[in-house]
């Protein structure tokens, strides 16, 4: 049986990674998230792959329909406790939803952020394209990065695969164990 929503409310771990986020996002840090706060990531991405037009408009796609599905109208301005509500929710939905055999939201973003940032479309993350995007995108420093690579790299074949990409992101956003921090890196 999957977690449910208040499940996840009540995991201090789960809710601060959550708040993390929330302050990762936060562009202009007034304390609330707008739609155009929804898009910080995907602005960050196309500064440090800026040729990948096709891919950014897929990743663009797949941000709109996961802000539709947390129930967030447009115009509407979020805090960081609705925030966490509204991601709880959400993940406890996309993960009864995995259980089920269905591709979530979560994974369908995954695949698309990885088809932008893998520039060599070998199918793998490097560590250049990883740092392009997490250090260079200013998600983390250089050294979570390395951190975060090397903990992502599950086979220590000096690259990251997209299943463990996708599969350590689900972890991220939906695993109530310590075990989730620092996938990304310290600072995540």
């Amino acid at each position: 049986m999957s977690a449910k929503a208040e499940d996840y409310l009540k995991n201090k771990k789960w809710v601060e990674r959550i708040n993390g986020m929330f302050v990762l996002m936060d562009k202009n840090k007034n304390g609330f998230l707008s739609e155009e706060d929804w898009f910080v990531t995907a602005d960050k991405l196309a500064k440090t792959v800026p040729d990948r037009p096709e891919e950014l408009a897929r990743v663009n796609k797949v941000k709109l329909e996961f802000f539709a599905a947390l129930g967030v109208k447009n115009g509407q301005q979020v805090s960081k406790d609705q925030f966490v509500e509204v991601i709880a929710a959400f993940v406890a939905n996309q993960m009864e939803a995995r259980s089920q055999g269905k591709e979530t939201l979560i994974e369908k973003y995954d695949n698309a952020v990885f088809d932008l940032v893998d520039c060599n479309h070998d199918g793998t993350l490097s560590w250049e394209e990883y740092k392009a995007v997490m250090v260079a995108g200013g998600f983390v420093t250089e050294e979570s990065a390395r951190s975060g690579f090397e903990t992502l790299d599950k086979n220590k074949n000096g690259k990251i695969e997209r299943k463990e990409y996708i599969e350590a992101d689900v972890k991220f956003w939906c695993n109530l164990e310590d075990s989730a921090d620092g996938l990304f890196g310290a600072e995540l």
